[in-house]
């Protein structure tokens, strides 16, 4: 399985992208973790949120199953899980029939609301604000700290 996470822009911060590098080699025993920036893929001459939220449409196919990192709430859909209930639902994803799980980083701005509508979940890592090459870390650290959970490897002690 492939879980790719999805920001609007590279990730600029040199020690915040050996981190995500780091945890990504962890990664890849179990699964693929790519970080896809949708400036890059789509040569978005705007950058702003609106070409995010195109680029998001394009990229998630029927097959995948979609979380949008979101901190507005979406009623029925917000979720914001602790390390347990996260190693979970990675179970319960890479055991079903779904190609990818995307995570979808939201800009400054947010997401619009078709993007929040065509997500299967909306997630929020924290009420706390990270800068936006933070949350890739984050999340690739939560992935790699799953995945030993579903392993039964001694890192998550």
């Amino acid at each position: 399985m492939t879980i790719s996470i999805i920001v609007q822009d590279k990730v600029k911060t040199p020690g915040i992208l050996e981190g995500i590098n780091y945890y990504r080699k962890l990664c890849a025993g179990w699964l693929t973790v790519t970080i896809d920036a949708t400036a890059d893929l789509f040569k978005a001459s705007r950058r702003g949120s609106a070409s995010h939220d195109s680029a998001i449409f394009s990229l998630a196919k029927p097959t995948d199953f979609l979380v949008v990192l979101d901190r507005e709430p979406l009623l029925g859909k917000r979720w914001s899980p602790d390390s347990l209930e996260f190693a979970g639902f990675l179970d319960e994803i890479m055991r079903g029939s779904y190609h990818r799980l995307l995570f979808a980083v939201g800009g400054p701005d947010g997401f619009k609301q078709e993007v929040l509508a065509r997500a299967d979940r909306v997630m929020t890592i924290s009420p706390l604000t990270f800068p936006h090459d933070l949350v890739p870390l984050i999340l690739a650290e939560q992935i790699y700290r799953s995945l030993t959970i579903l392993h039964r490897h001694p890192y998550h002690r």
